[in-house]
């Protein structure tokens, strides 16, 4: 669990610059990250490599 903890703080860190204006860079890492969420939220997983 630790490394998905790691992993959300490196994508954060990476998409910083991104001006918050830029509704579809926004919209399309929301996306992303509700794709994301979902996969790491089956129960068939149990950790994530860095």
């Amino acid at each position: 669990m630790r490394n998905l903890t790691f992993k959300h703080m490196t994508e954060f860190d990476k998409y910083i610059t991104v001006d918050k204006r830029d509704f579809s860079v926004v919209e399309h890492l929301l996306r992303k990250g509700r794709r994301q969420l979902e996969t790491y939220s089956s129960p068939s997983i149990k950790d994530v490599s860095r």
